[in-house]
């Protein structure tokens, strides 16, 4: 009981604490204005994502890649951040949904780690040229598939 009691207690005092702190001043964020894509790859796939372009016509490339089992909208809270005005401003983010994941096409035969990080090369020269220079980041299966990029 004892134990009970001083869990409340001091499960309390950090209620009573967040909720003395001042509130964090918002973050400007630069308009962000987003699209959908569809890329046609190798082998008759349609791959589709979300286009994050800021204002910044200049800034860098990113292409996102998302997760096993998941879609391109694991990023929708990480890609606005990345066209901020205040830190490095990319003008273009693409966050593609994987074969098979989200409203990409699905394969009729087996998925590879080695056709994910293709298909990422060729929508990247459809997106933006062909030999073009971006970056390219991923969680999980998005991040393997980012290595082989």
């Amino acid at each position: 009981m004892a134990i009970v009691r001083s869990a409340l207690v001091h499960t309390t005092a950090a209620a009573a604490f967040l909720l003395r702190r001042p509130p964090r001043p918002c973050v400007r964020m630069m308009a962000t204005r987003t699209s959908p894509v569809e890329v046609a790859v190798p082998g008759g796939l349609t791959l589709r994502g979300t286009r994050y372009a800021s204002d910044a016509s200049d800034g860098g490339r990113w292409l996102l890649l998302h997760g096993w089992l998941d879609n391109s909208d694991s990023f929708a809270a990480l890609a606005p951040k990345l066209c901020d005005a205040d830190g490095a401003a990319f003008g273009d983010v693409v966050a593609l949904d994987l074969a098979g994941h989200g409203l990409s096409d699905h394969r009729n035969g087996p998925y590879h780690a080695v056709d994910f990080a293709a298909d990422a090369i060729y929508a990247a020269n459809e997106l933006w040229g062909e030999g073009c220079h971006f970056n390219v980041a991923g969680h999980s299966l998005g991040g393997g598939v980012a290595l082989m990029v």
